[in-house]
């Protein structure tokens, strides 16, 4: 859920994003999901039920500043 990349020492090359990935281990294979609306890095993520759970985490590059943002997500495989 979500992170963060690019080129650090090159502005405009740096992104926070938001993207929603599952791991199945019984097929070895990653799926795609749409993403979060509030894109983020270092979040803190729980599942109960069939929901995810995803709060926090660092809204730009280096988690200097950190989110209060909480989003809850069903998934479909």
């Amino acid at each position: 859920m979500g992170g963060e990349g690019g080129i650090i020492n090159k502005p405009g090359q740096q992104t926070v994003f938001g993207q929603m990935e599952s791991y199945d281990p019984s097929q070895d294979t990653w799926q795609s999901h749409a993403a979060m609306p509030t894109p983020r890095h270092a979040v803190g993520a729980v599942t109960i039920g069939d929901w995810v759970y995803v709060a926090g985490g660092g809204a730009v590059l280096g988690g200097g500043v950190q989110s209060a943002v909480h989003e809850a997500f069903t998934l479909q495989l």
